[in-house]
């Protein structure tokens, strides 16, 4: 949770839209809620990880072969040429929309639109011209741009949510979740039928014609649950999108509503395995030793983290986030996730309450750290994270 804290004069007053203050010198305010960017995005934004994205699309696409799942879409939306088509009076519209200063949009607009190019040819560079459109590629800004861009497209969808006819996507509604972005990668969920497609696309035409940015039809699939052929076929006619099969691949990651097999893992097993010669189920003795690999660069190695001490590492952090942290906690208990047992609500032995008055995480906050096992119940599947007396040691199981 991030703060911000501002000294005042030692006055009592009061904010609207927030209590009376208790502390006259201290203000402390919280930045969640004046952030501009939706829970929707979770790409160049503090305290918010790919793996959220990810999670929340498996947990959605993992129903799709359960008969009692109602009819179900999901689109997987490839934008043409993203940060080359976005226009310019719309990146100043939007930024004056969130209440940037007046000043910092000036500053920014023209790092935007002073760009120009050169081409090279035989070794030269030849002409100077002008851009009218669009974010550099390799501007650190551009992606900060680019998501406040998105930003419009977020409150088109939130606006659909309202209209009569738009149905919700299974486990949806009560979080009235009904797409989800990370930069360029959007997905967007709704109930198979007709209606809803309608009024979805022209939410997608409103946000083309004011942004410039334009689906790729070719690169754009529909993916289905308990849809008859016909109207899956009437689905891709009227969107103009493919037919996709799962799994498929949503930010590296394979997607699937059943259990990953080692085929759909094979991308990342080559990338694991380029150490080596050979093949991946072979015997040859490898030419370099993990223990030297492991090693930071300096004493030799290449700094490869320890694969299994950093999947142990990866599930403590993804309960910590659930328990913690608003938006994951939202997120996971509204989509179906849930935690058995508290750190915080057990009853410590004899033993260890003195040891557990001293103990302290990372962000400051007093925890219980007695011996138990927390089961993380993520839809189908299901871990075990021991907190061990001997140092706090996660052993996933």
């Amino acid at each position: 949770m991030s703060y911000c804290q501002l000294w005042v004069k030692p006055t009592r007053f009061s904010l609207k839209g927030l209590t009376p203050l208790r502390y006259p010198y201290n203000l402390y305010v919280n930045i969640q809620s004046f952030q501009p960017i939706s829970a929707n995005q979770s790409a160049f934004v503090a305290e918010r990880t790919i793996v959220q994205s990810v999670l929340i699309c498996q947990d959605l696409v993992r129903l799709y072969n359960r008969k009692a799942t109602t009819k179900s879409c999901l689109i997987k939306i490839d934008l043409r040429k993203a940060y080359d088509t976005a226009e310019w009076e719309f990146v100043q519209e939007m930024m004056y929309t969130l209440n940037f200063p007046s000043k910092f949009i000036k500053w920014t607009m023209t790092c935007i639109t002073t760009t120009k190019y050169s081409i090279t040819l035989n070794g030269g560079l030849y002409g100077n011209i002008e851009d009218k459109r669009g974010l550099r590629q390799e501007d650190p800004i551009s992606p900060l741009i680019f998501v406040i861009c998105m930003e419009y497209f977020t409150c088109i969808m939130k606006h659909v949510t309202t209209l009569q006819g738009f149905a919700f996507h299974t486990k949806c509604k009560r979080l009235q979740l009904n797409h989800l972005c990370f930069a360029d990668d959007v997905l967007i969920f709704y109930r198979g039928d007709i209606q809803s497609v309608v009024i979805m696309m022209r939410g997608l035409a409103s946000f083309s014609n004011a942004s410039g940015l334009n689906t790729n039809a070719s690169k754009s699939n529909i993916y289905s649950a308990n849809m008859d052929k016909q109207s899956v076929k009437d689905l891709c006619e009227l969107t103009g999108y493919k037919k996709g099969t799962l799994p498929f691949r949503y930010l590296g990651v394979p997607i699937s509503a059943k259990k990953i097999s080692a085929v759909d893992c094979e991308m990342l097993v080559d990338k694991m395995i380029f150490l080596w010669d050979g093949e991946a189920n072979s015997n040859k003795v490898p030419l370099v030793a993990w223990e030297l690999v492991y090693r930071p660069k300096q004493e030799g190695g290449l700094r490869i983290i320890d694969c299994d001490l950093w999947n142990q590492a990866a599930i403590a952090k993804y309960v910590w986030n659930i328990a913690k942290k608003k938006l994951w906690r939202d997120m996971s208990s509204r989509g179906g996730y849930q935690l058995r047992g508290s750190t915080q609500s057990t009853v410590a032995t004899n033993r260890d309450k003195e040891q557990e008055k001293n103990r302290r995480v990372a962000d400051g906050c007093g925890v219980n750290t007695t011996p138990q096992s927390i089961v993380l119940l993520a839809g189908m599947h299901e871990r075990n994270i021991d907190i061990a007396e001997d140092g706090g040691k996660a052993v996933g199981s």
